[in-house]
């Protein structure tokens, strides 16, 4: 009974009119996508509200989002890989058409009262992508269009379910104009135009045959600039184009009768007129019961007959650019099913897992009536009463309203048209879209506008959640700070960061001061202007906003007011890591001139020292990109924290705060520096949660591996294979039993603790592009991800359930691990790997040996080396002493105790965890191996090197071109290590040492054998055996 009460609670929460619906529903799935700040302001907005339901539908990065805006939900379609581009629904409302344009492009066909696909097309045009699609208004064709050199026009009758187009027209004489919007006849949906930038092609589908004609304009394309869009007029036989300039291209045939409603599809239409309809660009055309409506770059939004006389405009000085107009539907369609899963009704942490609040966004009230025009009305309190009771005010027909309107108190204030008869224009209601990120829902007849969204258009450039609250932060890139309260899905307060002061005025006063606080670097770049890092302190007491042009200022975590007078300005380039101590007493952070700026709090404050924080000083301490920043917590005996860093040039440092600072003397110090890796570039560091004795770092490297590091000795404790989805750059802890992770394009969730178990970790496409940052909120159980010149921030519900679901189909022991061993648990590798292993234990005990023989399940460490190479993985010897110290250090922190023996099991996973991932390329021993030659010339037959430059590269020194670097190259082999191995890779009658005395009398090796010249083909080839044409053909076929 009370899981009853509790369902029916929650459909009455969240389920739209009353088209309900329960589903229990249990999946991998790491995330489910809750909400979308922001949408892809330069996608048109598709209304699909009718009777029955009150959705929009828009895109949000590679998602299409449909969008109760009465309740405030989301129901987003997912399904694409890139972003989606482009929207287009049936008259009725009931299909609604998604695709995107990338290689991997996918055209989508949803059934909006159930939200799920019912047609997909994939890569419709091949890797060519798309430039254009869209589904005809009676729901029974889609045409697309390729991004070809000369473009390919796909008609499709996809209610067939046919996987290839029904006819297909090439583009050979426009191959100069790309194909960018689609518009069909809704009098005669087998007709459709397509418009580019300077041309209008007409299309008729007859007798299973499609055919087109190219529109002839009689004038100078520069007259009239840029075709936005095509439509054609209904009960007519017009075709109208609106361009950027203004003008509206009418297009007819010859000889029409008037009223005629249909036309012979063989009369080719031309260029009749142009009007020169308004003053600057028309962005959007279309046709609504009988008229023309047009949306131009300045906001306004006119109303014209079928012959072009005005009828009706509006506009609202908040409405910009627009990019879409869309009209409520005639319908009685249905709202789409809520579903609820898993993430519905588990509880995590003892928290509810998915209640949103059902209140709609913020209504902005605001008066757009001049006040000339206010002046003019003869009932003032009538009019602010009216104000009181509406959203907002369009401007209508700019004319003053006449004195009758306020006659009677009952009368209401209605909009009419612009004809002598003054009668009440009525619409259904409208739904706007700029290209600032504006969605506008317009009751026209009752001069009401609803802002449904007011997100900024800019790219977002970073983000942070709040520690203790329900809060996001956002910056863009054009300095302005957006705080959304995420519970509520609203926006709470929009904020521009403030202008520089005068630094130079700043830096003199310090200088006589001779102390330096706010001002060490005075350069302005008045163009960068992109907030470029936020981040909250541990104690929520104050927001740091690091700006693109070196600016770092303090502001109010709620109010985003300045906390501090003046901004620090330590740095020429832009601010990217900013870190904290637990208790907000120190903060650093590394900016794009690799150096590591540091401040400890002043506590001491006067009335003549405002300044919240002190500039310990700063280093550049990094000769590539710094990666991380992270403070950690101090040793016994020392009560100040330690500060590291770690940079793509594969050093981690850490800073001696002891003592470090004032700046500029002594400034920053530098304890100790360590070179992690020797050919992997580390991209992120995080403090792993403890699981044993030891501190330990987890670091993800550009190999697909995670280190656990020491802190204090820097020796590492384990490698493992990390998702191979692409490279993890950015880490999360979770609860110390998960951990958030993001690639490149995926955010996933892992298990802890690491082993390189595959079935430990699930990931989904985060953002089409590149995820350039992410934030987890306070509770540890919704993430936010921001892309690559995306306007959306996406929020995103973590599903712990989905990993451990993952887990447990993987199954216990080595299970999970056959997948990544060639041929699986029966193939031949996985069999010799147990044979050598047994025999390693009979060469421990001896080959020759008479006693019993005691087979086991472990084997010396000592033999790990050869077992390494004999499976087929070469380590160096750096690679084999980490590897034997990860095996002997394994429980040293618990027991105190050196293993000296491996599991078959162990050794399995260790083999795994340490092998190359996707082994060596074609590509990567070439660009080796082109490294070393005199030549750039990437050709097989221009790489060659003499015998003389090979055995230097093969003892550790450079060939002749770098004689001058002191340093070794690699790890050298010794004269008769390097005999015996090419002796064994090139075999030849004697396989004798062959020793030569010199002029001096010390003995050489001789090693004619070689080629006196060796290309890259024959060192592939014939040194290392391996079949070139082969391997490549099989990298093709994998890639």
């Amino acid at each position: 009974m009370t899981d009853k009460m509790d369902s029916d609670k929650k459909e009455s929460n969240y389920l739209p009119k009353n088209n309900t619906k329960e589903k229990s529903e249990f999946s991998i799935c790491p995330y489910k996508l809750q909400y979308s700040f922001g949408f892809n302001p330069n996608v048109p907005i598709i209304n699909l509200t009718t009777e029955n339901r009150t959705l929009i539908a828009y895109a949000s990065s590679h998602v299409a989002m449909m969008y109760d805006y009465s309740s405030n939900e989301i129901l987003p379609l997912q399904g694409h890989k890139t972003a989606v581009e482009t929207l287009s629904s049936s008259n009725d409302g009931k299909w609604l058409l998604t695709a995107d344009f990338g290689k991997d492009c996918t055209v989508i066909v949803w059934d909006t009262e159930i939200k799920m696909p019912i047609c997909t097309l994939f890569e419709p045009h091949g890797i060519n992508g798309l430039t254009a699609a869209r589904i005809s208004p009676n729901a029974k064709y889609i045409v697309t269009v390729g991004n070809e050199k000369f473009q390919n026009v796909y008609f499709w009758l996809w209610t067939y379910g046919r996987d290839k187009p029904d006819a297909i027209v090439e583009l050979s004489e426009v191959h100069l104009d790309r194909v960018k919007e689609i518009s069909f006849d809704n009098d005669f949906p087998k007709r459709f135009a397509l418009t580019t930038d300077h041309r209008v092609l007409l299309f008729t589908w007859d007798q299973d045959k499609l055919s087109y004609y190219r529109l002839i304009i009689t004038a100078k394309y520069g007259r009239f600039g840029i075709f936005n869009n095509s439509i054609f007029v209904r009960k007519t036989s017009n075709i109208l184009t609106a361009t950027t300039n203004g003008f509206v291209l009418v297009c007819n045939h010859v000889n029409t009768a008037e009223g005629a409603v249909e036309e012979d599809a063989n009369i080719k239409k031309k260029h009749i007129k142009s009007i020169k309809l308004q003053t600057c660009n028309i962005t959007v055309i279309l046709n609504y019961e009988g008229m023309i409506v047009t949306g131009n770059s300045n906001g306004r939004i006119t109303f014209y007959d079928n012959e072009l006389k005005l009828l009706y405009w509006c506009e609202n000085r908040e409405l910009e650019s627009i990019r879409s107009i869309s009209f409520d539907l005639c319908s009685k369609l249905l709202g789409p099913v809520y579903t609820i899963s898993e993430t519905d009704i588990e509880s995590n942490n003892g928290n509810s897992t998915d209640e949103l609040n059902s209140e709609t966004e913020s209504e902005f009230i605001e008066n757009f009536i001049s006040q000339e025009e206010y002046n003019s009305f003869q009932d003032i309190k009538y009019l602010n009463n009216k104000m009181d009771k509406k959203l907002s005010y369009l401007t209508v027909n700019i004319e003053p309203i006449p004195k009758y309107y306020y006659d009677h108190k009952n009368s209401i204030y209605v909009a009419t048209d612009a004809t002598l008869q003054r009668s009440r224009f009525i619409t259904r209601n409208t739904f706007v879209s700029t290209t600032k990120g504006t969605i506008a829902l317009l009751d026209i007849a009752n001069l009401k506008c609803k802002f449904i969204s007011k997100h900024s258009a800019a790219y977002i450039t970073s983000l942070d959640a709040h520690p203790e609250s329900t809060y996001l932060i956002t910056g863009n890139r054009e300095s302005i700070l957006n705080l959304y309260d995420y519970e509520k899905c609203s926006l709470i307060i929009s904020r521009k960061v403030p202008d520089l002061p005068n630094l130079e005025t700043i830096l003199n006063y310090q200088t006589k001061k001779n102390q330096i606080i706010y001002i060490s670097c005075p350069q302005i770049h008045e163009s960068l202007t992109a907030i470029t890092a936020l981040k909250y302190s541990p104690t929520s007491d104050l927001l740091i906003c690091g700006m693109e042009n070196g600016t770092l200022w303090v502001l109010h975590p709620l109010t985003l007011e300045l906390l501090d007078e003046f901004p620090y300005k330590h740095s020429s380039q832009s601010i990217r890591n900013v870190a904290f101590t637990k208790c907000s007493t120190y903060m650093a952070y590394s900016d794009d001139a690799l150096c590591i700026v540091v401040f400890k709090k002043n506590n001491s404050k006067s009335l003549n020292e405002t300044n919240i924080w002190n500039l310990i000083g700063k280093c550049h301490s990094h000769c590539l990109p710094i990666r991380q920043v992270l403070f950690g917590p101090s040793v016994k005996g020392n009560s100040v924290p330690r500060l590291f860093s770690l940079g793509e040039d594969k050093d981690l440092i850490e800073y001696d705060l002891e003592v470090s600072g004032p700046y500029p003397d002594p400034g920053l110090k530098i304890l100790q520096i360590d070179r992690i890796e020797s050919k992997a570039t580390p991209l992120y560091m995080e403090w792993y949660p403890k699981f044993g004795a030891e501190t330990l770092f987890v670091i993800s490297n550009s190999e697909h591996k995670y280190r656990l590091l020491n802190d204090i000795i820097r020796m590492i404790r384990g490698t493992f294979v990390n998702p191979t989805f692409e490279t993890p750059i950015l880490s999360k802890e979770n609860n110390n039993i998960y951990m958030v992770f993001a690639t490149n394009k995926e955010i996933g969730l892992q298990i802890l603790p690491i082993d390189g178990n595959p079935y430990t970790s699930v990931a989904i496409t985060g953002h089409p592009f590149q995820i350039t940052g992410f934030a987890v909120d306070c509770k540890k159980s919704i993430v936010f991800t921001m892309g690559y010149k995306d306007s959306c921030v996406l929020m995103w519900k973590i599903k712990f359930r989905s990993v451990n679901i993952m887990k447990r189909l993987g199954g216990e022991g080595l299970s999970p691990f056959y997948s990544l061993i060639k041929g699986g648990k029966n193939g031949w590798l996985f069999n010799e790997m147990q044979d050598l292993f047994y025999y390693a234990q009979i060469l421990q005990q001896g080959e020759n040996t008479i006693e019993t023989r005691k087979i086991s399940d472990m084997a010396s460490i000592k033999q790990i080396p050869n077992l390494m190479r004999a499976v087929g993985y070469f380590p160096s010897n750096k690679e084999l002493e980490n590897i034997l110290c990860e095996v002997s250090y394994k429980n040293y922190a618990e027991t105190g105790q050196l293993l000296e023996e491996i599991t078959f099991e162990d050794f399995v996973k260790l083999y795994i965890n340490h092998r190359p991932v996707f082994g060596y390329s074609t590509k990567e021993m070439k660009k080796a191996f082109a490294s070393f030659c005199e030549t750039k010339s990437v050709n097989d037959e221009d790489l060659v090197l003499t015998r003389d430059q090979f055995m230097n590269i093969l003892f550790g020194t450079y060939p002749e071109k770098n004689i001058l670097e002191d340093k070794l190259l690699g790890e050298p082999l010794t004269l008769e290590e390097a005999y015996t191995y090419l002796k064994l890779l090139i075999p030849s009658e004697d396989a004798n040492i062959e020793h030569f005395a010199d002029s001096k009398g010390q003995v050489s090796i001789n090693f004619d054998f070689l080629p006196s010249r060796i290309s890259y083909k024959d060192f592939v080839t014939v040194i290392l055996g391996v079949d070139l044409l082969e391997k490549m053909r099989a990298e093709n076929k994998v890639t």
